[in-house]
């Protein structure tokens, strides 16, 4: 797992999937700002990820 502290940034790749993410903090909310990049067709902005049986 990666932590990221204030001001860094990262970028991913088209179709780039995360099924966790957690705050490393305890005591602090994390803030995060998205943008998404998109073609304008697109409407579904998530992909529920099924585990297979």
């Amino acid at each position: 797992m990666q932590s990221f502290t204030q001001g860094q940034s990262f970028t991913e790749l088209p179709g780039g999937r995360y099924d966790v993410s957690t705050n490393a903090r305890q005591t602090k909310l994390a803030k995060l700002l998205a943008v998404f990049v998109v073609d304008t067709d697109d409407t579904e902005r998530t992909t529920r990820i099924v585990e297979e049986q």
